[in-house]
């Protein structure tokens, strides 16, 4: 079996789904707040301290959220590196004995890596549980400044002012962490990404040491259909674990041309978080390559991309129906979702892709912060 990227997909749903609860919490704790300050004369003033008094409900639940946080990814990651470890057993049982350098190598669980992967995914998202109040008080002042532009006319009343800017904030996405890249990112799209990128390291190195450690340093790259830019040059290819550097190389009685190291792969973009190529042990004489090339077409790659960009549609509609206060509101938000739904229907029938309906959902919002299980 080669290693398969796909093998990983369900250890990200329980992280995802954390924080989607996490997320619609966060959105509750506002709506509240609108609800509660009402037509208030001193509305700002009012709705400030609104949101203030759940200070301590939005401590609690980012507290919960770190302390949950080490055995899930310890659980993930040492599932992930497991995973990758039998795979790569499957592939050597696979070749003939007398081809395999080191065929009765045993190879047990790295706690040094699953340590190491377990402290840089709490690395990723320590910064996102502490800064969870500060994003809310931001995303507050926003609703407050915005409002305040919309009622100088006289057209809106603070609350229907205050309700607007809160939809158009949901549509566009909460911004509860910005990256070093200026990125900014939801609560539940963040963990998801680091998941994949953390548990997609750990498959990769259960994978590769156990090769190793049977002497295979060579592996060669699947293709599939609408591949990523990035990834695309590397379809069919030989890498080596790190043995050997890129080019042409006399391996035993074969010439083997190596296209680059895992290493040098992976950094310019192979195996991103979403990526869906596998790779598998490949040994000089016996493995055989398919030789069809790489065209540079991406319209598939951009039919899949412009796929997520409608779920997220979905997802945002679904968010400003959570958000809203009134019955124009809630209906507004279910006619986009309908539209957005239409239109995913219509893509992919057009471009003979999967609908993945997990990717178009949002969970339920977690109920209450103390003893919070965020359970279904």
């Amino acid at each position: 079996m080669a290693q398969d990227p796909a093998r990983i997909d369900d250890l990200a749903e329980p992280f995802v789904a954390l924080y989607q609860r996490a997320e619609m919490y966060l959105i509750e704790v506002i709506r509240r707040a609108l609800i509660k300050t009402g037509e208030s004369p001193t509305w700002a003033e009012a709705q400030l301290l609104a949101i203030r008094q759940e200070r301590g409900n939005i401590e609690g639940m980012a507290s919960v959220l770190h302390k949950r946080l080490p055995t899930m990814w310890r659980d993930a990651v040492e599932i992930a590196w497991t995973r990758g470890q039998l795979d790569a057993e499957k592939e050597v049982i696979s070749i003939p004995q007398n081809m395999v350098p080191n065929p009765q190598a045993i190879t047990t669980l790295n706690t040094q890596t699953v340590f190491a992967l377990t402290a840089e995914a709490m690395d990723i998202m320590t910064p996102v549980h502490q800064n969870i109040l500060r994003a809310t008080d931001d995303v507050w002042r926003k609703i407050a400044a915005e409002a305040a532009g919309y009622t100088v006319t006289g057209v809106m009343t603070p609350q229907q002012a205050a309700q607007r800017a809160f939809t158009r904030i949901c549509r566009e996405g909460i911004p509860f962490f910005t990256d070093k890249a200026g990125r900014k990112w939801g609560l539940d799209t963040y963990a998801e990404m680091a998941v994949r990128t953390v548990t997609n390291n750990a498959l990769i190195a259960g994978h590769t040491q156990t090769l190793q450690e049977h002497g295979i340093d060579l592996v060669v790259v699947s293709s599939h259909k609408n591949p990523a830019p990035q990834c695309a040059p590397y379809e069919r290819k030989i890498l080596s674990l790190g043995r050997y550097p890129a080019g042409t190389r006399a391996i035993g009685d074969n010439i083997v041309n190596i296209a680059a190291t895992l290493s040098e792969a992976k950094a310019n973009g192979f195996r991103h978080p979403n990526c869906r190529h596998q790779y598998s042990a490949y040994v000089p004489g016996f493995t055989k390559i398919d030789t069809v090339k790489y065209t540079g077409d991406d319209s598939g790659y951009k039919a899949t991309q412009k796929q997520r960009y409608l779920e997220r549609q979905i997802r945002a509609s679904k968010r400003m129906e959570a958000a809203a206060i009134d019955e124009r509101d809630v209906r507004a938000a279910r006619q986009r979702k309908n539209a957005y739904q239409a239109k995913l229907r219509s893509h992919v029938a057009e471009h003979d892709l999967p609908r993945r309906r997990h990717r178009e959902q949002v969970r339920k919002p977690a109920s209450g912060v103390v003893g919070l299980s965020f359970d279904d």
